[in-house]
């Protein structure tokens, strides 16, 4: 694959921030846990992402779905960035209806009837869908699932998922990934 300087300025970028987000406490022998870097990650999204113009970005809001032990991880740094950046909103919900006002959505440990479930009560709203690790998430419709750190590429993107709500995510981010147009 061959990146222009552009693409590998962004990539750098994108691998700078989340470098630094993952060190908002200066305890340098800290073990980086693997819920900061996935924070990071989302966090870093916003930036390579484009919503539809009619979507509310600031403050921008992320909502963990039936995960505590991480909503309450990604909480604490975005508590960090909210003092240095824009704004940041962090919902916790446990069920499909409560999802309502956000930009983007975090999926975890989910059976496929769930995550069916859930994705349909989000049809045609343009809400980013990410999920850790989940079993034919991108096929049945998700738009970003992280891969085992085994894999090749760490991101599975689902593009056609992403463009029918009218979210156009970077070449940048694209080009890192592994991508599915189902």
């Amino acid at each position: 694959m061959i990146f222009n300087k552009k693409s590998i300025k962004h990539i750098s970028l994108f691998c700078l921030t989340a470098f630094l987000l993952l060190h908002v406490s200066s305890v340098c022998a800290q073990q980086i846990s693997e819920y900061e870097l996935k924070s990071s990650y989302l966090f870093n999204f916003k930036k390579f992402v484009d919503w539809p113009t009619n979507v509310k970005t600031v403050p921008f809001t992320i909502i963990i779905y039936d995960n505590p032990v991480f909503g309450s991880v990604i909480e604490r740094l975005a508590k960090g960035l909210n003092a240095k950046e824009q704004k940041w909103i962090i919902k916790q919900v446990s069920k499909p209806d409560e999802i309502t006002n956000c930009n983007l959505l975090y999926i975890t440990n989910k059976k496929n009837s769930e995550i069916v479930k859930i994705l349909q009560t989000l049809e045609g709203k343009p809400i980013l869908t990410v999920s850790d690790d989940l079993e034919n998430f991108c096929e049945l419709g998700g738009m970003i699932n992280f891969t085992p750190r085994s894999a090749e590429r760490r991101l599975e993107i689902n593009n056609l998922s992403a463009k029918i709500v009218k979210i156009k995510i970077s070449s940048d981010l694209l080009d890192i990934a592994h991508v599915t147009e189902k």
